[in-house]
Order: C-alpha cells, then sequence, then structure tokens
C-alpha cells in the first residue's frame, strides 16, 4: 500500500503544510512526484530524514498540482494515486459593484466579489446591522434614511479570515415641485426685486431661463449661494419677461411653469387734456392720462375739493365761478407713487347778440 495524506494543517497559503506517503510492507525508499515530475528539496520544501514526510515551509500557489509518491525495496515498488493540492487562500479584498445613487421608492441590487479558496460566505451590514447573507443584496424601497454606507465581509471558513469592503449609498428624492415665486414686494421700478425657485425633492442644482435663455449674474442680478433666488438690484423695464427656474439631481429635473414679470413703475406726470376756455351755460369735459404699470386711479380737484374720480371730469354747466385750476392726481396702489398735474379754465359769459 501507498497513499499520500495530509498531515493535520489544511494547506493554506503562505502557512507551513507537509504530506505523508503511508506505505505498507518493507520500505527501502521513497520518491516524491507532483505532475508526474520528481521533486527535490528547495528553500522552501524538505523532505523528513526517510523521505516519508513532504513539508513546505510556506506553501504558495505555485504548488498546486497532483502529488504522488513511490515506496520501493529491491522486489518491488509501488506509486500512490495522485493527491490533489489546492491551496486555500483569502478572501483578498473584496469588490463591491452596484449604483452609488438610488431614488426613493426604488431599489438597488450590490454584489460582492472576493477572489478567495474555497468560496466564501458573503454578509451585508448597514449602519452596523446585519441585513443580508450572500454575494447578492438587494435594498428593497428605498427611503431617505437609506442614505449611507453599506458594507460587505467576504469570510473563509477554511483559513478563517475575513476581509471588509464599503460602498457608500446616495438616496436623493425625485424633484416634484418647481416654482418661481415673489419674495416680498412686488417689481418696482428702480428698487431692488428678488424670486425664489420653490421646489420638493433632492436638488443639487438650480438654473434660472428668461423667454428661454439661460441668466448669469451680472451687475444688475445676483444668485444666492445655492441659486434658489434670484436679485435684481435696480429692477428695470428691459428685465420684464418669462421668468422660469429648472431643479434638478442626477436622477431626475423639473422646469418651472413660466412667471410673467412686469415691472412697476409710475405714475410718471400726467397729461391733462381739454380746453382752457369755457362760456358760461356750457360744461367741458378734461381726460388726464398718465403712464403707469398697473394702470392708476385718477381724482379730479378744484378749489381744495375732491370733484370726481375717473380720468375723464365733465364739469357741468358753467359759471363764472368755475373759473380757476383743476388738479388731477394720478395715483398708484402698487408703488405708492402720485404725481399731479394742473389746468386753468378760463370762464367768459354768454355771448351777446344784436336785436
Amino acid at each position: 500500500m501507498t497513499n499520500v495524506k495530509v498531515n493535520e494543517a489544511q494547506q493554506i497559503l503562505n502557512q507551513r503544510f507537509s504530506l505523508t506517503c503511508d506505505t505498507a510492507g518493507t520500505v527501502y525508499s521513497i520518491h516524491w512526484m507532483r505532475n508526474g515530475w520528481p521533486l527535490y528539496a528547495d528553500n522552501r520544501t524538505d523532505f523528513s530524514m526517510n523521505n516519508n514526510t513532504l513539508t513546505f515551509n510556506s506553501v504558495q500557489h505555485s504548488d498546486n498540482g497532483d502529488y504522488q509518491c513511490s515506496a520501493s525495496n529491491p522486489l518491488s515498488n509501488m506509486t500512490s494515486p495522485n493527491y490533489r493540492l489546492i491551496v486555500n487562500y483569502g478572501p483578498e479584498m473584496p469588490i463591491i459593484t452596484g449604483p452609488a445613487l438610488g431614488e426613493t421608492g426604488h431599489s438597488v441590487t450590490f454584489n460582492c466579489s472576493a477572489s478567495s479558496q474555497p468560496l466564501c460566505h458573503f454578509s451585508w451590514f448597514f449602519n452596523g446591522s446585519q441585513v443580508a447573507t450572500g454575494s447578492e443584496y438587494e435594498t428593497g424601497p428605498l427611503t431617505l434614511a437609506s442614505h449611507g454606507e453599506y458594507t460587505c465581509v467576504a469570510f473563509n471558513n477554511v483559513t478563517c479570515r475575513n476581509s471588509t469592503v464599503s460602498k457608500l449609498l446616495t438616496v436623493v428624492a425625485p424633484v416634484t415641485m418647481t416654482i418661481v415665486k415673489v419674495i416680498g414686494v412686488q417689481p418696482i421700478l428702480n428698487e431692488r426685486f428678488s424670486l425664489t425657485c420653490d421646489t420638493a425633492g433632492t436638488v443639487y442644482s438650480i438654473h434660472w431661463m428668461r423667454n428661454g435663455w439661460l441668466l448669469y449674474a451680472d451687475n444688475r442680478t445676483d444668485f444666492s449661494m445655492n441659486n434658489n433666488t434670484l436679485s435684481f438690484n435696480s429692477v428695470q423695464h428691459s428685465d420684464n419677461g418669462d421668468y422660469q427656474c429648472s431643479a434638478s439631481n442626477p436622477l431626475s429635473n423639473m422646469t418651472s411653469p413660466e412667471y410673467k414679470l412686469i415691472v412697476n413703475y409710475g405714475p410718471e406726470m400726467p397729461l391733462i387734456t381739454g380746453p382752457a376756455l369755457g362760456e358760461t351755460g356750457h360744461s367741458v369735459t378734461f381726460n388726464c392720462s398718465a403712464s403707469s404699470q398697473p394702470l392708476c386711479h385718477f381724482s379730479w380737484f378744484f378749489n381744495g375739493s375732491q370733484v370726481a374720480t375717473d380720468s375723464v371730469y365733465e364739469t357741468g354747466p358753467l359759471t363764472l365761478a368755475s373759473h380757476g385750476e383743476y388738479i388731477c392726481v394720478a395715483f398708484n396702489n402698487i408703488t405708492c407713487r402720485n404725481s399731479t398735474v394742473s389746468k386753468i379754465l378760463n370762464i367768459v359769459g354768454e355771448s351777446v347778440t344784436a336785436t
């Protein structure tokens, strides 16, 4: 009988390991072979005094192979069956494949692999708690609380070693709302004015557009640090237009409906149209107009008393007492400004006809 046997320890990379040639009968000599070729002692392998034990001082991958021992005496010999040596090792540093970014409501799948002999076992941990076993881990529907570090631990139950790797998963909520809103006061010519981009979801970046074109900061406009606020240092007529903001993250984006910016101003100096001369017994009509946004309200005064509230004022039948200054006051209830103009009306008596 000739047979190759393993001594107590398993063959583990870089550790000491021995094979013995188990025989029956009278043995004069023993020889060892790997893959059919004779083996000799070197700086990594030793033989016992009678050659029945082959020892690897530090077994390596290159020692893998089929080993045999051959025992003989002058009258007989026998060669053992093959013993296949496979060096156990690892696990080496694992690798996690899978996304670095996930969206709430969706699941992601991670795969963990590690070079190892024999194949290793895998465990998954999140926030210090084990969440799965096996090389693959599917998270289930994500929430914002799913953001964090996912750790894979690979374990080899022969080498009794483990190796760990982690992957950071960033979880974002989809952008579900984007709307442009006015901050504070309405836009008034030459005054500071701001728009904000109101959003819902996880927002990484915000861009502003006017009439479909991207907006950039200049000497009259500023953006807040996160771009969610657009401020005009001194809003002008040229800033009128349709404004939109676009909010995005790596997995979703949304553009707001248009906000129509119309700069409020005025009233500018009003203008009165109407006659400068009236005749007793007749009426005259004055019209007052003023450039303004929004349209302004008008009031008429004569001799310190309000006589009408409209852009048009018809006096009624004139008398000599109707002579004087007629004042039009234009008022804008957004800008809270007014502007005044007056017109002198002279009165003459009725014409006298000869009989």
